[in-house]
């Protein structure tokens, strides 16, 4: 089921240059199944922000021109006074670091960019997934991560600023990619931050043993709209430990309800969106907007009229 079927996810740039109030754009790959939309809404009613979300979605039948589509609308950013910031989802969160005119040390550490947002004639580029995930997951759901062991399926954006984020606190990374080639690029990233954390690299397939890790991280998009789950029936796991899930909708995807029968405790990824979304209004508003009253307004959209 999507929940954004009425709005219109063709990227018009022609459309985006006629908005006649402040917005800012949510670029990804697939956005039906997203509820940002609705809570930017809610905060824009609860808190007077001027926070329209417009959807800027971009497939795999767009990359013969993806590089001049991402240019184009980069370039927009920077000329349209009422374009405030992007949001950038996967795939994209490793593509679009090239375009920004200022990096953070942060974005520059995993190689990847989730927010884009002007300052005068500067482009900045910024990555909170690691930290939004983290604080999510330390204050919200009372979970720590010193010396503990940990799984990242997936290599893309996401993975790589959360494991960036943790490099100097996890005892041992396992990475699990379809692409070797991006996994030992992340295991080359993650070295450079620590180059005496100890890394694995485990390939895809069948029979994998992940019995000695106590976390598992779910970065790809596996699960958010499909039934499909990185981990394998025939996976080794172990009998506790925690799994979490860079996905929020649905709630409990194939891969937390497999590993919470399995006996972990299943975290999705509600509070790092929460948490990325109170950091994004908060830097390109100048206005702090805290995780509460993030959460309001999306309680509000979930729990619906009233």
């Amino acid at each position: 089921m999507a929940f954004n079927d009425s709005l219109d996810f063709l990227p018009s740039l022609e459309k985006l240059s006629k908005e006649n109030a402040p917005f800012h754009v949510l670029l990804s790959g697939y956005l039906r199944m997203s509820r940002t939309f609705e809570m930017y809404a809610a905060l824009s009613k609860s808190s007077g922000l001027e926070c329209k979300l417009v959807p800027f979605e971009l497939s795999e039948r767009d990359s013969p021109h993806l590089e001049e589509k991402l240019s184009d609308l980069i370039s927009l950013l920077k000329q349209e006074c009422n374009f405030r910031s992007i949001m950038v989802s996967d795939p994209f969160k490793q593509k679009v670091q090239s375009f920004a005119d200022q990096i953070s040390e942060r974005a520059l550490a995993c190689g990847a960019v989730n927010v884009l947002w002007k300052r005068g004639d500067i482009v900045k580029g910024d990555n909170f997934d690691g930290e939004a995930f983290v604080t999510g997951a330390t204050e919200q759901e009372g979970i720590t991560f010193d010396r503990k062991k940990m799984v990242f399926f997936g290599c893309g954006g996401v993975s790589s600023a959360v494991s960036s984020h943790l490099a100097n606190v996890l005892k041992k990374i396992a990475l699990v990619d379809v692409d070797s080639e991006r996994a030992n690029e992340l295991k080359k990233i993650l070295l450079r931050q620590n180059e005496m954390l100890n890394i694995e690299i485990v390939q895809s397939g069948r029979a994998r043993d992940f019995r000695q890790f106590e976390y598992l991280y779910n970065g790809t998009g596996l699960g958010k709209s499909d039934n499909n789950s990185p981990i394998n029936s025939t996976d080794l796991l172990g009998e506790c430990g925690v799994a979490f899930d860079a996905n929020y909708t649905p709630a409990n995807t194939p891969f937390l309800s497999r590993l919470n029968d399995q006996g972990y405790r299943a975290v999705n990824g509600l509070s790092h969106m929460l948490t990325c979304t109170s950091m994004h209004l908060s830097t390109v508003t100048n206005t702090p907007i805290t995780y509460e009253t993030v959460k309001q307004a999306y309680e509000q959209i979930v729990a619906g009229p009233t």
